[in-house]
Formats: C-alpha cells, sequence, structure tokens
C-alpha cells in the first residue's frame, strides 16, 4: 500500500487540531484555508503521478525481459525440435532397428554354417546347428520381446478391418425356401405390398395373399441384398400363384394391370403427351398423375391385352352426369337439386340462362380422364385495366337521370403469368409481375335529383291510363339512381322483370304514383320486396332490396324513394328487381319507361 509523503500526513494531522480546536479555526480566513486545501490536493496528485511512473517502469523491463527470453525460445524451437528428432532416430536404430538386423543376420549366419557344415565330410551340420542355436537363443529372446508387440497390433488391425467389412443383413425364409437378403423388415413389408397389390388387382377384397415370413442375422456379400422389386417378384414366384413375365402399370403408385410388351403402352403414352410438348414447347409437360411401367413378375389374372392397356389409358375415371329438366325448374333449382353452385351449372352449360324446356339435358358433371396432360408454362401478355366511375349528385338533372361528363378509358397492362393447363383447360393461373403500360382514365358521371313529371300521359303505347283513387300518370320513371341492365325480362327461363345492377344502397324509387300494396321478405324469391298498385290493373315490383322505406297503405309519389338496392333472396349480385304487371300478366318494363 502506498504511504502519504510526511509533510503531508503532519499538515493534515494540523488540520484535524485545528478544526477540533473550536475558536482558533473561526479566526482563519475562508480565503486562507482555500488556499491550503488546494496546495494538499496538489501535493497528493504529484505523489500519485510519482508512483504510477515507478510502477510502469518497473514493470516494463519485467515485460522487455521476458519478451527477449520468449523470442529466444520460439527461435531455438525448430532446432531443439530437429535435434530431439534426430536422436529418437538414433535410440530407435540402436535399440530396435539394430537387434532386429542382428536377429536376422545370426539367422542367415547359422543357416549358411550349417549348411557347409552339412556339405564338408569332415564336420557334422547338426553339431554346428546345435552349437548355433545355443549360441544365439539370448538374441531370439531379446528378439521375440520386440516382435510380439508389433504382431499383436497387425493381428488386431487385421481383425477390426475383417468384422468392418462384413456385410449383416436379414436373411428372409418364406414358406421354409429363402427368398432373399434384405437391410430391413421395411424392405420385406414394401414387397409384401406389391405383391399383393399385383395378385389383388381384380379382387376387391383386401385379402393379404402374403403371410409373414421368418428372419435371421447373416453374414453375406453385399451383392445378395436384394431391393423391393426384386424381392417382390421373387415372393410371387414363390406364392404359388400362376405368373408372367411382363411390364405393369402404376398410377399413382397403384397397380392397374401388366402386358407382355411395353411398346404398344409405350406408344399411346406418348400420342398423348407428344402433341402438347409440340404445343408448348418451353413449357413442363408431364402427366398430372405418376405414371410408371416397371418390368417384373406378376400374376396372370393381372395380365391385358395391348388393346385393353390402351383403352384403360383413355378411360374416364368420372363419368359425364347428365339432369334432364322438369317442368317449372329454373337454373336456380336445377343447381340446388344437383348440389352444385348456380356458377359452375353456367360454366357447364353456358347457355342455361336462355331458353329452358321440359325435357331439355343439363350436364351437371363433366367426365373426368384415368390421367391428363398437365403442362406449366410461362406466359407474358397485355390486358385491359378496368377504369373507375366517380359518380356525384347534382340537382341541375332531373332524378333518375345519369349524364357522363368525362368519358371512362381502359388503361393496358403487360402481364406476366405462369399458367397450369391441364387436359387443355387452364386450371391455374399466378401472376409473377404486371407492368403498366397506360392508366386508365377515370369516367364521371353525376345522377340527377330534381324531381320533375307530368302528370299527363301520352296515350301512345309506351304508357298505361293509370288511375287508382288517386292521380297516377301512366309513365313509367326509371326505377334506380343510376345502374344499367344486367339481364332482361326472359333473360332465362322463369325471369319475369328486368334486373337493374347498381351498388348496394343505390336508391329505389317509386316508378309512378301509387299506393304500397304489399311490403314483404322471402327467403328465397324476391327477397326484401315492394309492390306498388297504380290503379286500372297496373303494378310494379322491386325486389332484393336491402332496406325497405315505405309501409302497406302507404301512399307515394312518383320519384319518391322507397327503398335501397341489396342482394336478398335468390340474387348473386347487388340488383333491383323490377316487375310491370298488367292485368296479372309479365310486360316489358321498357315499353312503359
Amino acid at each position: 500500500m502506498a504511504h502519504l509523503p510526511k509533510g503531508l500526513s503532519q499538515d493534515l494531522k494540523k488540520d484535524e487540531m485545528t478544526q477540533s480546536g473550536g475558536g482558533q479555526s473561526e479566526d482563519k480566513s475562508f480565503k486562507k484555508t482555500v488556499k491550503k486545501v488546494a496546495h494538499k490536493i496538489d501535493a497528493f496528485s504529484c505523489y500519485i503521478g510519482t508512483v504510477i511512473i515507478r510502477r510502469y517502469k518497473h514493470y516494463h523491463k519485467i515485460w522487455v525481459k521476458r519478451r527477449k527470453a520468449i523470442a529466444i525460445v520460439l527461435k531455438q524451437l525448430p532446432g531443439r525440435v530437429a535435434h530431439s528428432f534426430i536422436e529418437l532416430m538414433v535410440k530407435a536404430k540402436k535399440h530396435l532397428v539394430n537387434p532386429v538386423q542382428r536377429f536376422f543376420g545370426n539367422i542367415v549366419d547359422g543357416v549358411r554354417g550349417t549348411w557347409r557344415a552339412h556339405k564338408d565330410p569332415h564336420k557334422s551340420g547338426r553339431a554346428h546347428f546345435k552349437g548355433w542355436f545355443g549360441r544365439s537363443q539370448h538374441g531370439f529372446k531379446k528378439a521375440i520381446n520386440y516382435l510380439m508387440p508389433v504382431a499383436a497390433i497387425a493381428v488386431s488391425a487385421l481383425v477390426i478391418s475383417t468384422v468392418l467389412n462384413l456385410n449383416f443383413a436379414l436373411k428372409v425364409e418364406y414358406e421354409g425356401q429363402v427368398v432373399g437378403y434384405v437391410d430391413s423388415e421395411a424392405t420385406f413389408n414394401q414387397a409384401k405390398k406389391v405383391v399383393n397389390d399385383r395378385i389383388a388387382v381384380k379382387d376387391s377384397t383386401d385379402t393379404e395373399y402374403i403371410k409373414s415370413p421368418t428372419y435371421s442375422i447373416a453374414v453375406v456379400d453385399s451383392k445378395k441384398v436384394v431391393e423391393t422389386e426384386e424381392l417382390a417378384n421373387t415372393l410371387i414366384s414363390a406364392s404359388g400363384a400362376e405368373i408372367v413375365e411382363g411390364y405393369g402399370l402404376y398410377i399413382n403408385g397403384e397397380f392397374q394391370g401388366c402386358v407382355k410388351d411395353e411398346t404398344a403402352t409405350q406408344q399411346a403414352l406418348a400420342a398423348m403427351i407428344d402433341p402438347v410438348k409440340a404445343q408448348y414447347p418451353d413449357a413442363t409437360v408431364e402427366f398430372n398423375k405418376s405414371v410408371e411401367l416397371k418390368e417384373g413378375l406378376f400374376p396372370t389374372d393381372s395380365e391385358m391385352a395391348d388393346e385393353e392397356m390402351v383403352a384403360l389409358l383413355s378411360s374416364q375415371e368420372v363419368e359425364e352426369k347428365i339432369y334432364t329438366t322438369q317442368d317449372g325448374d329454373t337454373p336456380i333449382d336445377i343447381a340446388a337439386k344437383n348440389n352444385i353452385t348456380l356458377s359452375t351449372l353456367v360454366a357447364l352449360n353456358p347457355n342455361i340462362t336462355g331458353d329452358l324446356f321440359p325435357g331439355d339435358p343439363v350436364v351437371i358433371q363433366n367426365p373426368v380422364p384415368i390421367i391428363q396432360v398437365k403442362a406449366t408454362r410461362q406466359v407474358t401478355y397485355n390486358e385491359k385495366i378496368p377504369f373507375e366511375t366517380e359518380t356525384s349528385q347534382s340537382a341541375e338533372y332531373d332524378k333518375g337521370t345519369t349524364t357522363t361528363l368525362q368519358e371512362g378509358v381502359e388503361g393496358e397492362q403487360e402481364v406476366t403469368a405462369r399458367v397450369v393447363t391441364v387436359g387443355g383447360v387452364e386450371t391455374e393461373k399466378t401472376i409473377l409481375s404486371a407492368k403498366v403500360l397506360s392508366e386508365p382514365v377515370t369516367k364521371k358521371v353525376v345522377e340527377g335529383t330534381k324531381v320533375s313529371y307530368s302528370p299527363s300521359y301520352s296515350g301512345s303505347s309506351s304508357t298505361y291510363s293509370g288511375g287508382y283513387s288517386g292521380s297516377a300518370s301512366g309513365s313509367l320513371i326509371w326505377p334506380v339512381a343510376g345502374g344499367y341492365i344486367s339481364c332482361p325480362i326472359w333473360g332465362y327461363y322463369g325471369h319475369t322483370g328486368m334486373d337493374i345492377a347498381a351498388p348496394a344502397g343505390t336508391a329505389v324509387y317509386a316508378a309512378d304514383d301509387g299506393v304500397v300494396e304489399k311490403v314483404a321478405y322471402q327467403n328465397v324469391g324476391y327477397g326484401y320486396h315492394i309492390i306498388i298498385n297504380h290503379g286500372n290493373g297496373m303494378k310494379t315490383l322491386y325486389g332484393h332490396n336491402s332496406e325497405l322505406l315505405v309501409t302497406a297503405g302507404q301512399t307515394v309519389s312518383k320519384g319518391q324513394q322507397i327503398a335501397r338496392v341489396g342482394r336478398t333472396g335468390n340474387a348473386t349480385g347487388n340488383h333491383c328487381h323490377f316487375e310491370v304487371r298488367i292485368g296479372g300478366s309479365y310486360m316489358d318494363p321498357l315499353n312503359y319507361i
């Protein structure tokens, strides 16, 4: 621990005595006290700085010495390692190589000397060998001490290498016969499934023709281990069934049958897929299901003629379904009876929204081939960008009228998409990118809100002389604030009015003066609807509304809002179903507007 300088220590003690002195410390000025404290802090700082400098110099000298020592060691290290290696080699030669050389040299000299003594009639070869062996016993023992560990290591390495190279497998015995060697039970189970599929191809039951085998571990050559298909062929041979060698057709992994020669089947498959490849050379063309022809042994019962196999490839997986129209059927009724959507029904029968008579055939389900050709390709094309319509209202225009202030112009964009077709029908389209070539121009229209009409009528065929208890004009106005005709009267069988498509919530107006005869809701049919009696047998109906704004018995004026457009009841989109009835007959509304 560092100690304070002597002078600084005495000054601190004096300061303590001064503070305890009471009256004496009060006589000193504040300025003198601050100066003294600053002097002491300066002295203490000098002391600390001196100690730090001394310690730095001390440890720096130690580091310099050790750094030099480390550098010397690292510099001498390669030489020391090389020297140690040389010493090791010298000792190895002295204590291992030389004794072994002497051992084998002694053996060679003994054999040569014995052979010479045996050839010399004056010497005994046996006596010479005994003498040599007696002199060499010590060398033999010493050599054996060196060679035995080496021999033990070599034998161990040989055993380990032999064991590692052994191939263990499961020997499969079935019905007392060895049918093969497999690497696991899973291989046999897969082969068993293949066999059962092949044999049961014409059998509707789930009978298992291959029973459980007997397994045992065996050491065999890896070439004898068989795969699933090879084992399946062997099992079929062992099952006792009549078999034929041929090519089996598998669709989505399920066995369909076999033929002796694959040529006709391959040609039939090529005839299906090659035209599509020629049509779309840059596309990925394949079957929509996995189709394989596998060579093997198959039960005779599963064999098919070439013509049968070709017919199978072009057969239908799902047959076509036809419905015969009954009296009073509408497209919605037909769709509901057959559990399909109306859009699906229209897609299958594009003309069904026209005339529909009892006895007419209606397609409910298209046939589905057992396999179809699937093509996946990337296409680039230009398509129109629909313009938006901006609608405003103005009292400068009559109610029920729509005026275009600015015509809308469609834009155009370049689209890159991935298209998938199955059997020539597009089933999937994924947009990859779209580049706008020209922006669309918004259409601007204004709807009139001014109510102005004349109670008189022209008396022509487009009017009807109305006269209930009030004063109906007999001339009808367009009953919706804007919109367009999406389906005319008799647009399809049973359609008794005119559909005016418009956004949800659009105002619906009374087409003429009258009294509200009916305000009701139907779960099917008209949904929320209103019937207005205009007198003299003329009535109008407004169907599929989202909200009704009048009540039965209420008198309404021509152009008065009575409801809002919706899609309640039997409606596939927001629209007003508008009917004109005269004397109970359905009339075309366009003849009275």
